[in-house]
């Protein structure tokens, strides 16, 4: 995603009768579909006429347009002595200026436009599980001084900094945004942008048994449920060594969905849910914990025997490295 800043490349003011013209930018936008707002103020103790007030906009090839009052995206207006036309820019380009003029005479005060590369992760949509992922929000250093914070909804959720990158740590479902804060200095007016909404849904696995014993010979099922979302996902087993010890082969999209893996082997075994991207949602792999199984050994002796009535017996069990004893009477 794109972001603009409109600056001005000079802050000066000339004299053309008794008006003083001043150049200035007030305008922060986020993307190329969005449109900047150019302004330029005339300071006055005369009437000054919106039908001398025009912009000429040179672009990168050299060639020039103007615009005047009776365009749509020309405006002006009067307050007391201070005089404000605004240039609308519906397509903000890096390589075009903008110069506001008062009966030919230029402001001096040439706006061009900064384009700044906005980027968050994850992106729109993205789903991350219930650990407390991070989200980041990076800007490239453009020499002005800036703060980034997130917000959830309308509530901050992190605090401002003075580094052109923030990080917040995030273990609730819901719409993130980040926003920049310029500082003005000088020329430059400064204000606020803020990202693309990322809506984040959490995924809570739901792992049972946590851990497991199983007698040698027998098997345990270990189950992983994920809730239901509108997304497809594939729920496979793993072993702690990165081993997938299960596949799954289908996709499931608004149920929620249970995986089980039967297990008779000592380890620790984890499930990893896959998430098919679509179109803005940005798909990937989620891990949950681990289980762990134990398998012991057992064995008794003797294992057959005769007995005469009168005599005992001991019989012994042994499982792992605990041995109990019983001893019967005939």
């Amino acid at each position: 995603m794109l972001l603009y800043v409109a600056v001005c490349a000079a802050f000066l003011h000339i004299s053309y009768c008794e008006e003083t013209l001043t150049g200035y930018n007030t305008s922060v936008v986020l993307n190329s579909q969005d449109t900047a707002t150019i302004s330029c103020q005339i300071d006055s103790n005369v009437e000054l006429f919106s039908s001398k007030i025009s912009w000429v906009i040179t672009y990168s090839n050299g060639t020039t347009e103007t615009k005047d009052i009776n365009d749509d995206n020309v405006a002006f207006t009067q307050a007391g002595s201070t005089n404000t036309t605004k240039l609308t820019v519906d397509a903000p380009t890096a390589t075009t200026e903008y110069e506001c003029l008062y009966d030919s005479a230029a402001a001096n005060a040439t706006a061009f436009i900064v384009i700044i590369e906005f980027t968050t992760s994850p992106t729109t949509n993205s789903i991350i599980t219930n650990n407390m992922d991070t989200l980041t929000c990076a800007l490239p250093d453009t020499g002005y001084t800036v703060s980034v914070q997130w917000y959830k909804g309308d509530d901050i959720t992190g605090s401002a900094g003075s580094d052109v990158s923030s990080t917040q740590q995030v273990s609730q479902a819901g719409e993130y945004k980040c926003e920049a804060t310029f500082t003005a200095s000088g020329s430059f007016a400064g204000g606020s942008v803020t990202s693309d909404v990322a809506t984040i849904s959490v995924i809570d696995f739901e792992l049972e048994p946590s851990d497991v014993t199983v007698l040698l010979g027998q098997t345990s099922t270990l189950s992983c449920t994920v809730p239901n979302t509108a997304y497809s996902v594939q729920v496979n087993w793993y072993s702690s060594a990165g081993d997938q010890v299960k596949e799954d082969n289908g996709n499931h999209a608004n149920t929620e969905y249970t995986s089980t893996y039967q297990v008779s082997e000592s380890g620790e075994f984890y499930c990893k849910a896959t998430y098919t991207a679509s179109d803005p949602f940005d798909g990937g792999d989620l891990q949950s914990s681990t289980v762990t199984v134990t398998v012991i050994e057992y064995s008794v002796a003797p294992t057959d025997t005769d007995l005469g009535l009168g005599n005992s017996i001991s019989l012994t069990c042994k499982l792992g490295e605990a041995s109990y004893v019983l001893l019967v009477l005939v």
